[in-house]
């Protein structure tokens, strides 16, 4: 297992581009650059990763191309990537952008002292909480998931 930083990271599943189906791939930009990649995880793997993320941005920055492959999808077609994200995509992926992390240094906040350090109630606390989550059925309807694993 390679570093969360020197790995490429994709979509499970298509999302809906208005009339089309398009899943997206963000690769590391340099992955050469990049420390320590191929070193295994130990016991803890998420402490650890979280570890070399932050050690890796303490000196560097980090940045990972965006590309986006897009399927034009008919009626016929839709359902037939709806049920099954695992079917082949011969479109070639395209490169939109970029994704980039800059040279910072990492805070650890725990859910508690962050609660406290912002002086807020439960309730206000679980709304902000919830707010920094990315979970794909919070997106806009005509980029919602449509594939099922």
């Amino acid at each position: 297992m390679t570093w969360v930083l020197g790995r490429d990271h994709y979509s499970q599943v298509p999302y809906a581009l208005g009339d089309n189906q398009g899943r997206h791939e963000v690769p590391p930009q340099a992955e050469d650059t990049l420390p320590n990649l191929n070193e295994a995880l130990g016991a803890t793997p998420r402490a650890e990763a979280a570890a070399h993320v932050a050690a890796t941005l303490a000196t560097s920055a980090v940045s990972f191309d965006l590309l986006l492959q897009i399927k034009p999808v008919d009626g016929t077609q839709w359902e037939r990537f709806y049920a099954d994200s695992t079917l082949p995509w011969s479109e070639e992926c395209v490169t939109v952008g970029s994704v980039d992390f800059p040279k910072q240094t990492l805070v650890e906040h725990s859910n508690k002292a962050l609660k406290q350090a912002m002086a807020l109630s439960d309730e206000d606390f679980q709304a902000l909480h919830k707010s920094f989550k990315f979970h794909p059925v919070s997106t806009a309807e005509e980029h919602r998931p449509v594939g099922q694993i």
